[in-house]
């Protein structure tokens, strides 16, 4: 609330408010979110009219928006510029996020053959199994956010055969197990 506030520059009438906490004295949400919360939900929220979202920031600078949208731009053609075949792997792995080709196969839609395919991504600085442990990451880290789907799923929709196998290269990825990880973004 604080940084909508800042955001802002005033308090943003909330529609709902929803808080996994037990019931207590609503006067404090009253006071922080100006309106009384709904205890004992499945999870935590705040919901606003969605017109509000097509109001300025009064803040905003468009001068120093457009510098970091053409910085951002000359990014993103460095990174194609540098990595174009790894590019181009990188959007076939996820043309079907969860029917990942093997090496030879997307070697033979680029019609390259595999051994000219590792090379070039060699030369890029990674390599078919780096990339494609990045799109797995990805995807994981987007399902688990969202919580709509079980680990077995999750684990299932990457191409791991067992759970075991997801939950030791996520940890790898990310230093937490997937249920951690997911019980940390809820708690946001």
């Amino acid at each position: 609330m604080m940084i909508q506030e800042e955001l802002f520059a005033s308090r943003i009438p909330l529609s709902s408010l929803a808080v996994r906490l037990p019931p207590s004295d609503p006067a404090p949400f009253e006071t922080i979110f100006g309106r009384s919360a709904d205890f004992d939900a499945a999870v935590s929220q705040a919901r606003f009219g969605a017109g509000l979202l097509d109001m300025p920031l009064p803040q905003a600078n468009p001068v120093t928006a457009r510098l970091c949208e053409e910085q951002c731009q000359q990014l993103l053609v460095q990174r194609d510029r540098r990595g174009s075949v790894a590019v181009t792997v990188r959007r076939r792995l996820l043309q079907q996020p969860g029917h990942f080709p093997a090496m030879e196969a997307l070697a033979s839609g680029l019609g390259v053959t595999s051994r000219t395919l590792r090379r070039q991504l060699r030369h890029e600085g990674t390599s078919y199994r780096e990339l494609l442990d990045e799109v797995r990451q990805m995807l994981a880290e987007q399902w688990l956010a969202l919580g709509l789907l079980s680990l077995e799923e999750i684990s299932d929709r990457l191409g791991f055969s067992e759970l075991s196998n997801f939950n030791h290269a996520f940890r790898r990825w990310t230093g937490q197990t997937p249920a951690r990880f997911r019980r940390a973004r809820q708690e946001r």
